[in-house]
């Protein structure tokens, strides 16, 4: 898991955040739908921006987000949802120790503080 995690952190790097939720949402198994009708752009525009919302369709529960500027619809069901979010909570982690490690390497600048 760790392998893919890092795989996935060189990616986002250089994303928008939006991009980088795409690239998520991809990895977690929602597949790409191609809003390629009037009727699928319109409902594609309906839809928060940048954000997951959950649809009912047919009796089955859906997670689904809009890319607006590519014209496509994110859709997981509950196991991409969890897989999703299991990668949110793993990415903040790694970032925050990656934060962490940027301030402590830098010592230098804390000397004026004293010891704690």
């Amino acid at each position: 898991m760790l392998s893919i995690l890092a795989a996935f952190m060189v990616l986002a790097s250089g994303c928008s955040s939006t991009e980088r939720k795409q690239n998520m949402l991809s990895a977690a198994g929602f597949k790409p739908i191609a809003a390629n009708s009037p009727q699928r752009v319109e409902h594609l525009k309906s839809l928060p921006d940048d954000r997951l919302t959950t649809a009912n369709l047919n009796g089955h529960n859906y997670f689904v987000f809009p890319d607006w500027s590519e014209n496509l619809l994110f859709v997981g069901q509950e196991p991409q949802y969890q897989r999703y979010q299991k990668m949110r909570l793993e990415n903040q982690l790694a970032e925050e120790r990656v934060y962490e490690a940027e301030i402590t390497d830098d010592w230098a600048g804390w000397g004026s503080w004293g010891r704690w």
